[in-house]
């Protein structure tokens, strides 16, 4: 599902914060005044649409003419995929609709496609322009990267032991 959504001059807001993800890497971009300008020029000048992954949180953005020929952006779709699961399994807080939308489409074969740059942004206003992403959406990232840190350390302290090294792991926490 694709929702075409016409760059025009909205009221100035604070900037808000998005991600960029190309097919390499992604980025934070300050997307400035005028959102829905900044989205259109970063996705080479054509009109944005969205791509509705129904969590109602979040609105990725790609140039209005999908082509079909683009590669599939791997990065966002990974993102994508994690948010989804996220949602479903209640790592990241959506509505109870959005998650029981999400899994009826899920039992059907859907999953949303991302082909191309895009940008990920909070979700649209009743004003039509794209709000910064959500707090939730920070919370679930940095237990994601939390995670995988953890993961990394298991990986290298049982590589250790299994070389016959033993080691002790001492955490340092503050106190507040």
């Amino acid at each position: 599902m694709h929702h075409t959504v016409h760059p025009q001059s909205a009221q100035p807001v604070d900037p808000p914060f998005a991600l960029t993800i190309s097919h390499e890497q992604g980025l934070i971009a300050i997307l400035g005044p005028d959102p829905l300008v900044t989205i259109t020029e970063l996705l080479g000048g054509t009109a944005p649409s969205t791509v509705d992954t129904e969590l109602g949180i979040l609105e990725f953005w790609v140039g209005a003419v999908a082509d079909s020929q683009a590669p599939i952006n791997g990065p966002a779709m990974i993102l994508i995929e994690e948010l989804i699961e996220a949602a479903l399994t209640g790592d990241l807080a959506v509505s109870d609709a959005a998650q029981s939308r999400i899994k009826t489409l899920r039992a059907h074969g859907w999953a949303p496609q991302i082909r191309g740059h895009c940008v990920v942004t909070g979700p649209l206003g009743d004003d039509g322009v794209p709000a910064p992403l959500p707090e939730r959406f920070f919370r679930w990232l940095e237990a994601r990267v939390h995670a995988a840190q953890n993961a990394h350390i298991e990986r290298v302290l049982a590589e250790l032991t299994e070389a016959g090294l033993h080691v002790h792991l001492i955490t340092i926490t503050e106190n507040n």
